[in-house]
């Protein structure tokens, strides 16, 4: 921000956005609406808890089945110049369906729902880009794009995991250190 210091809910909600926005212009991801998230009433202390437990389980449950990360492999293919090293991309496109499959059975607070379609959204823009980065020997130009989308969501994501834990932390949310969010939405 302009006066050098930590910058303020509004510049952080308006950067998470702009990231946002730049991405889905040129995206090809699929785009999931407000609709088919499902929602509660209950914006309460427990079921925010309950609901950033459940979805940083889900989150790490999927991400730690894969034991490489796909730009690592992608570059290393690249690097090697050896195109069967993309072979190692497909099971992760299919651990990012079951993530949001299971994200998108999630039941989120109504005050988190905008929030909770950002992530399914930001992490369809991670699989889509995934299967660009797969046409990085065929089409090099599409590859990286795929690569360069990628980082992009990564970020966004990012972005959506301190934006969600500072909400928490507003909300009087607090996860102990055995509970699945704690490292995820706790920035202590």
């Amino acid at each position: 921000s302009a006066s050098g210091g930590t910058i303020s809910e509004e510049e952080k909600r308006m950067l998470v956005e702009s990231v946002i926005e730049q991405v889905k212009e040129d995206g090809t991801a699929k785009v999931h609406l407000l609709s088919e998230i499902k929602t509660t009433s209950d914006n309460g202390a427990a079921r925010l808890t309950k609901y950033g437990n459940d979805l940083a389980k889900t989150i790490v449950s999927n991400v730690s089945s894969v034991k490489e990360n796909e730009l690592i492999i992608v570059g290393q293919a690249v690097e090697k110049k050896d195109e069967k090293l993309l072979n190692k991309l497909p099971p992760i496109e299919t651990m990012y369906r079951n993530l949001l499959a299971s994200l998108l059975l999630l039941e989120a607070p109504s005050s988190l729902a905008k929030t909770h379609l950002d992530f399914i959204n930001a992490y369809e823009g991670i699989l889509s880009a995934t299967t660009n980065m797969k046409l990085v020997f065929a089409d090099p130009l599409n590859g990286a794009i795929g690569i360069t989308r990628y980082v992009q969501y990564v970020r966004i994501i990012e972005a959506l995991a301190l934006s969600l834990g500072d909400y928490f932390l507003k909300n009087n949310v607090s996860f102990g250190e055995q509970d699945p969010a704690y490292g995820l939405f706790v920035t202590q």
